[in-house]
């Protein structure tokens, strides 16, 4: 058993690092899972806003004059069928740019890989702590080196 192990076991090893290791990490993550969220969010309102507007104007592409009349009629619409679906389509595929622009934007890809690179550092150091494999100085060096990250991450 190495020293720092030994330590470890004894409680030596000082809490109030691993507290603040744990306690930053768990923040993190918390900013990830928002992060992620957020990307799914927007990845998911522009692939259903696409394949609507697709949707929407294949069938005036297809049918034509015979299916605009039938859906006017099943629909009871006022206005020719074509001008509805493409007025829908219009507001899908404006939904689905907005959904990608504001994703690129705030680079929530970007954004996401960085939150699991401090999230990966973090829990490395506090594994390490646990099971021995850190030593006290060192996980200390190497968390205060990762602050700047994590605040900038918080910060976003």
């Amino acid at each position: 058993m190495t020293s720092t192990s030994a330590n470890f076991a004894n409680g030596t090893i000082d809490d109030t690092l691993r507290k603040e290791i744990s306690g930053r990490r768990d923040s993190v993550r918390r900013v990830l899972d928002t992060l992620m969220l957020a990307r799914r969010r927007l990845s998911m309102v522009s692939t259903v806003g696409s394949a609507l507007a697709a949707t929407a104007t294949t069938g005036p592409a297809l049918g034509g004059k015979t299916f605009t009349a039938w859906l006017a009629d099943l629909l009871g619409l006022q206005a020719p069928a074509w001008q509805v679906l493409c007025g829908l389509a219009a507001i899908c595929s404006l939904s689905a740019t907005i959904a990608v622009q504001f994703s690129r934007s705030r680079k929530l890809d970007e954004r996401v890989v960085q939150a699991q690179m401090v999230y990966a550092k973090l829990e490395r150091l506090h594994v390490g702590l646990a099971l021995g494999e850190s030593d006290e100085a060192h996980a200390r060096k190497e968390y205060l080196a990762s602050l700047e990250e994590i605040a900038t991450l918080e910060a976003s």
